[in-house]
């Protein structure tokens, strides 16, 4: 016997090797895994209902599901009239497949068979359905962060983006090619937009406004649900020289605040003493 095939059969006899719970890698005692977490007794009678709004549900996927949502997450996730059909076949294929994943072959498709766009996963957790990362390009729903339903985002009006897009970035006077909400949608949803969109929107490069979403989810008023100190914060109003209000509580947010207003300075001349 050659010494690969001696390698082969060392690796194949310890892959068959029974595990001894009594011992460990690292020589200390075995420490099990717990048991899964029961499922509350709220949820129970949800069982039923999830399997007739998607027949196709993995059994093992609900039952974990199950474990970590409420009543109100299942009201949301089953019963909403006008969810979408994009939103609707990716909340369905997470049900079947257990996760989303935009280069799946089995991503959802249109009534003309092609794929959806990716940002169809992005409309799903607009509504306000959380999702955590499986892997670097698969997502999952994470019930436990669920806080309330969001109402679909209005369109908006042809005449205030033609107004504002010109105007160039708020934060580094860029070309513009997004709308922000200066008051994240998630916090207050249309109210702010319904009431006065020149005011509650503003311009912003792709760039900016992905720095801008970091910072409001480190936010700790974010985190909170409340959006009362948002009109003091300087990523809401940066033309106006606010000062900001999210707390940089690690060395990587502190960067990303220093990075912002120093940008903010060297264009636009505002004294930060």
């Amino acid at each position: 016997m050659n010494e690969d095939s001696l390698e082969w059969s060392i690796c194949s006899a310890i892959a068959r090797e029974p595990d001894r719970p009594e011992d460990s890698d690292d020589g200390l005692p075995f420490d099990p895994a717990p048991p899964p977490r029961p499922i509350p007794t709220e949820v129970e009678g949800w069982r039923e209902e999830v399997f007739q709004v998607c027949p196709g549900a993995d059994p093992a996927y609900v039952e974990s599901l199950l474990r970590e949502s409420s009543p109100e997450f299942l009201e949301a996730l089953l019963r909403v009239p006008d969810l979408g059909r994009g939103p609707t076949l990716v909340r369905d294929h997470i049900l079947k497949k257990g996760s989303v994943n935009h280069m799946d072959p089995d991503f959802p498709r249109t009534r003309l068979g092609k794929k959806y766009d990716p940002q169809v996963i992005h409309d799903f957790a607009r509504r306000g359905f959380p999702l955590r990362n499986v892997d670097a390009f698969t997502l999952t729903l994470d019930p436990l962060r669920f806080r309330r339903l969001l109402p679909k985002r209005d369109t908006i009006p042809a005449q205030v983006r033609a107004h504002l897009i010109p105007l160039g970035c708020a934060f580094c006077g860029d070309r513009a090619t997004l709308l922000d909400h200066r008051v994240p949608f998630d916090l207050v949803g249309n109210d702010l937009t319904r009431k006065n969109p020149l005011e509650a929107l503003q311009p912003t490069c792709k760039a900016c406004n992905t720095e801008k979403g970091k910072a409001c989810l480190r936010c700790p008023d974010f985190q909170d649900g409340s959006h009362e100190r948002c009109f003091s914060c300087y990523y809401a109003y940066p033309g106006k020289g606010r000062r900001v209000v999210f707390v940089a509580s690690s060395e990587e947010d502190q960067a990303l605040l220093r990075r912002f207003q120093e940008e903010w300075d060297r264009r636009h001349e505002v004294r930060t003493d």
